[in-house]
């Protein structure tokens, strides 16, 4: 029992040595993963935030999109059906829908160009965690590992 518990004791101390010496050196490493961790988290609950303060910009800016398709759709087939110019008949339709046609694409920029600043620090978000993310992937290799020293089962009867 008691060349057991020597052995065991060799066993212990020889791997605090040898998972001490492969820790010690990753200690800088563990800490700038924990950094970005706390960072990536930040960032995550921002852009979160981010996104919820765009999504009825978004759904505006959606809309305008959806009622912009079909009178392109529309405009675009009155001029390929007469591509010698509107006739008089149909075009005070056709100046109709063109002009809804320009207050929506105006509508639209007003929108966008009013809330681009948000968009631009969105963005900016977007890319800061990217970033953390490959970061963070690059160190993640480095502290993948760590290396005991067992005894072989039934070495020691």
């Amino acid at each position: 029992m008691r060349k057991f518990v020597g052995v065991l004791v060799l066993f212990v101390l020889i791997n605090i040595v040898v998972v001490g010496s492969q820790i010690i050196p990753r200690l800088g490493s563990y800490w700038r993963l924990m950094q970005i961790d706390q960072q990536l988290e930040a960032v995550a609950s921002q852009i979160d935030v981010t996104e919820k303060d765009l999504e009825p910009i978004m759904q505006q800016v959606n809309q305008i999109e959806q009622q912009l398709k079909p009178l392109r759709i529309e405009i675009e087939s009155l001029e390929t059906d007469n591509p010698n110019g509107i006739p008089e008949k149909i075009y005070d339709a056709y100046s109709t829908k063109e002009d809804e046609y320009n207050l929506l694409i105006q509508e639209y920029d007003d929108v966008t160009e009013k809330h681009q600043p948000r968009y631009e620090d969105y963005s900016r978000k977007v890319d800061q965690y990217n970033a953390l993310v490959e970061q963070r992937n690059s160190l993640e290799p480095e502290n993948a590992r760590i290396w005991f020293i067992m005894p072989r089962p039934g070495a020691f009867r």
